[in-house]
């Protein structure tokens, strides 16, 4: 395969990336927190559940501002969708371009 292919992933085309990012690249890039207490709650989960957490978690430090912004008690968060059942909640701070997971849960659960 060379480098102009294009790879169909997940049913989207990604463009192979022409080398490592430049430094101004890589500035925009936001940093994922992910505390240790919401590790230890992934732990409940199936390796294909895990797999689609991990997709969207990765879809982050390109996107903060990809998830869902919510409303009421959970206004200045956002949810990030994680297959069909599962919810992402994270509260990003653009002061730093961090991240902060506060909890990964079944949709049911996490609101």
């Amino acid at each position: 395969m060379d480098s102009a292919a294009t790879r169909v992933i997940l049913g989207a085309v990604a463009r192979p990336h022409p080398g490592p990012p430049d430094r101004s690249a890589r500035e925009h890039l936001a940093s994922v927190l992910v505390p240790s207490s919401v590790e230890k709650s992934l732990k409940r989960f199936s390796e294909a559940d895990l797999a689609r957490i991990r997709a969207s978690l990765a879809r982050l430090p390109a996107d903060p501002l990809c998830g869902k912004p919510l409303k009421g008690p959970l206004a200045g968060k956002r949810a990030l969708r994680a297959g069909r059942a599962i919810r992402i909640v994270y509260e990003f701070m653009s002061a730093t371009r961090t991240a902060h997971v506060l909890d990964v849960a079944l949709r049911r659960d996490v609101y």
